[in-house]
């Protein structure tokens, strides 16, 4: 009988903990809320004030894009579903865009699935202010001879919103 008793104060415990449990927002997957903003933060239309561009097997600065230091531009509309359309415009040739989503999975690692790519991610450091957003990556690309292939790049952002 005392078993009895001491189940009976038992099973309501364990139901309030079972229920008052749950998963994560974004149930493991992928979200539009990061550890420190959300991608509706992001959201709006910026323009790079620095984008630098390192080939894989950089050995000088000779190599490196710099825009738009040297010319060109490059803009990047966030919308607050995490698509987004990534515009550059290389000092000596031809505009290129690049569109796809951004989200953080987990709810953690900050993610870019460009569209050109289905189903392959790419992570990035990201880092926003109120005027400011920063975005990189090692696994960017650009093409730095204009023949129309990509070379891996470091990819280095710095935005303003305008």
């Amino acid at each position: 009988m005392k078993t009895l008793k001491k189940l009976w104060l038992i099973v309501p415990i364990l139901l309030w903990t079972m229920g008052s449990c749950s998963s994560d927002d974004n149930g493991g997957g992928n979200s539009t809320t990061g550890p420190d903003f959300t991608i509706a933060e992001m959201a709006g239309s910026w323009i790079a004030t620095e984008a630098v561009f390192i080939p894989e097997n950089s050995n000088s600065g000779e190599d490196q894009v710099w825009i738009p230091r040297d010319g060109g531009e490059l803009t990047l509309i966030i919308q607050t579903s995490g698509r987004f359309t990534l515009t550059v415009t290389p000092p000596d040739r031809s505009s290129y865009t690049y569109t796809g989503k951004m989200f953080f999975e987990e709810g953690e690692f900050f993610v870019i699935e460009f569209d050109k790519y289905p189903g392959e991610y790419e992570y990035w450091g990201v880092d926003i202010t109120a005027s400011t957003l920063y975005l990189n990556s090692t696994f960017g690309e650009y093409d730095f001879d204009g023949d129309g292939t990509f070379e891996t790049a470091t990819v280095l952002l710095t935005f303003a919103r305008s």
